[in-house]
């Protein structure tokens, strides 16, 4: 998935979990627009990366204990919202700050 700078692809957004491709033909990475790709809803995933405006991490979904042969769409699909079930991404308080720093927040 591409990230407009005002993206419609929201925390509920059912572009998530649906196959509805967006701006397709233009896999440009540095395009300020939206787009949904094929590969989103079709290929399996070993990874995934999260980003916030300060920075990115990566995440392996062996290091999850995940199934690699899931699409990224069925992962958001399947994954419940809030559950105790949900993914663990083992963070370590060193982990946490960073992702506390991307986000702009100190401490």
């Amino acid at each position: 998935m591409r990230f407009a700078t005002a993206s419609q692809f929201t925390f509920y957004s059912s572009f998530w979990t649906d196959d509805e491709l967006v701006d397709e033909a233009d896999a440009d990475p540095s395009k300020d627009a939206d787009g949904k790709f094929d590969a989103f809803v079709s290929a399996p995933a070993t990874e995934i990366r999260g980003c916030l405006p300060g920075g990115c991490k990566t995440y392996s979904f062996a290091s999850m204990g995940l199934a690699t042969t899931t699409t990224l769409k069925d992962l958001f699909k399947n994954t419940p919202i809030g559950s105790s079930t949900n993914i663990r991404f083992g963070e370590s308080t060193a982990d946490i700050r960073l992702w506390a720093e991307y986000a702009g927040r100190n401490g």
